[in-house]
């Protein structure tokens, strides 16, 4: 009996020994399980954090917080979920800037097209990835679909940046403006006054530009300039040549059609009842400079046909590739950057033009400027208009240039105010302390300013880039793919049989009345002016 007391008390013992092994193990499996159970919270916080602080601007339109709370809850790991995100961020309509350098894995920065409209500023120095970076977004543009115009006063950049590269299926779309095409150039008159375009409009920002080319000249001749656009303008078949045949202080026969055809009587009243009463050199100034710049056979050729003009709505409307070659080595820093202010204000124009479309019908163009400084000017004017105005009439900017001190101080105030991206790489020491003010970012809830000196010592390709309210560094992307040239004259050749002025099609060309014949060219295109010369 004492045996079997005494080894059911035995029993007992070892039972309860293994019961409280087995009891501390589940305890601790329970710990371990809850210990990775914090871990797989906490991971996921991280990424959520992450996604906050560097990809809010897009994540924000690919997962709502509830989402986020119900995938942790159903279990999800940090990768899975950072995977989860990821593929919803990719999903969004956009295009690849390059890829962040705040992880160590390949995650690409996007910008959503939903940003794309309110504009991109590009800055740093040269040789440390502008163009690329710029060439890059506008293929990507143009693979979408999208129509695109690129002004740049580089021939490089086109030959050997972009139209070697063009997507097969765009081809056809590319209208490439190069006023060295003395053949059969794509034409653009500055005087065509479009479908849809407002005559006050198209006449002020006209004056603007004339304004800075003629100089100080005093009321008088300020009048005689407006007076003469507006005249010009409402004329079908005007060019600039045509100015000195209105302003001839005998007989014209062009003053009288002007009299007795313009709609808006006081130009009528003025050419019939004022002009006449001015002094006789009164003129000479707007006539010898304008007649000084269209000397230039490359100028003379591609503003002043008197029936083909490049109809910059329609070519925007249509989704057209619009690349305008403005090389300052072929044209001469001065004719360089009259043109580019030409045609900035031509996109502006026609852009306001669009307010006769209701606004889901008006499609997305994006006009990209490499060294815009180059074609500031006074259409710095137009640029503020269009920065404040663009949004709503589906044009998206993208300024590109080297420093901020080569454009006005009230333009760069514009261009922080409203642009949404903003792109950094390398900048001297002045430019780094003012661009990185642009760069304070809130990070965990706190507002960051950005250290100058990461902009100091960024190497080719990096950058750091702003978009929305997420500020990070970038890697930019380079194409690893040689210019075929021969491609890229293949697409030149194309265009010009298509969009020239001798061409067989005439989709985006408007045709106007001819009313007098081009001089041939002279062989003195601006050689040896200084550009303070002109203007």
């Amino acid at each position: 009996m004492d045996l079997l007391i005494l080894g059911l008390i035995t029993a007992a013992i070892i039972w309860r020994v293994v019961y409280n092994r087995q009891k501390r193990a589940k305890a601790k499996e329970l710990t371990r399980l809850s210990q990775l159970e914090r871990e797989r919270i906490e991971g996921c916080g991280e990424v959520v954090r992450f996604c906050a602080n560097f990809l809010g601007y897009e994540a924000k339109q690919a997962i709502s917080r509830q989402e986020l709370e119900e995938l942790i809850d159903q279990g999800y790991t940090p990768t899975q979920l950072a995977e989860e995100i990821a593929h919803r961020c990719a999903s969004i309509p956009g295009i690849s800037l390059g890829f962040h350098q705040a992880v160590d894995f390949p995650l690409p920065v996007r910008i959503p097209y939903s940003y794309r409209l309110q504009h991109v500023y590009i800055v740093g120095k040269s040789g440390y990835g502008k163009s690329n970076l710029l060439r890059n977004m506008a293929l990507q543009d143009m693979a979408a679909g999208y129509g695109v115009g690129i002004i740049a006063p580089e021939q490089e950049l086109f030959v050997e940046e972009v139209l070697p590269y063009i997507p097969d299926n765009r081809i056809e779309d590319v209208i490439y403006f190069n006023p060295a095409d003395i053949e059969n150039p794509v034409c653009f008159n500055p005087l065509v006054l479009d479908e849809g375009e407002d005559l006050d409009l198209k006449v002020d920002e006209t004056f603007t530009i004339f304004r800075r080319l003629l100089g100080e000249g005093g009321p008088r001749m300020d009048e005689i300039l407006r007076n003469s656009l507006y005249a010009l303008i409402e004329l079908p078949g005007t060019t600039l040549l045509d100015f000195e045949t209105l302003l001839d202080r005998g007989p014209s026969e062009l003053r009288e059609r002007v009299i007795r055809e313009c709609k808006d009587e006081r130009t009528a009243q003025f050419f019939r009842d004022l002009y006449p009463q001015f002094p006789k050199d009164a003129h000479l100034p707007i006539v010898n400079r304008i007649g000084r710049l269209i000397r230039a056979k490359y100028v003379r050729n591609c503003l002043c046909h008197p029936t083909q003009s490049l109809n910059f709505r329609k070519a925007m409307d249509e989704g057209k590739v619009l690349l305008f070659n403005l090389s300052d080595g072929i044209l001469g820093e001065a004719t360089s950057q009259l043109l580019g202010q030409l045609v900035v204000s031509k996109f502006q124009t026609a852009t306001i033009s669009r307010a006769d479309v209701a606004k889901e019908e008006r499609t997305p163009f994006y006009l990209y400027v490499d060294e815009f400084q180059s074609f500031v000017g006074t259409a710095g004017i137009s640029y503020e208009k269009i920065l404040s105005r663009a949004r709503k009439y589906k044009l998206g900017l993208v300024l590109a240039h080297q420093q901020t001190g080569q454009i006005p101080l009230e333009l760069l105030k514009e261009i922080f105010g409203n642009v949404s991206t903003l792109v950094s790489f390398q900048l001297s020491q002045a430019d780094a302390a003012r661009i990185a003010r642009e760069f304070v970012t809130e990070f965990d809830g706190e507002i960051v300013p950005l250290d100058p000196d990461r902009l100091l010592g960024l190497k080719v390709g990096e950058a750091y880039c702003k978009i929305g309210p997420n500020a990070f560094p970038m890697k930019t992307e380079f194409l690893d793919i040689e210019p075929d040239i021969g491609r890229a004259q293949s697409v030149i050749e194309q265009s010009r049989k298509l969009y020239g002025a001798g061409g067989s099609t005439r989709r985006t060309l408007h045709a106007r009345g001819e009313t007098s014949k081009l001089p041939a060219p002279k062989s003195d295109p601006l050689e040896g002016i200084e550009p303070g010369e002109i203007f």
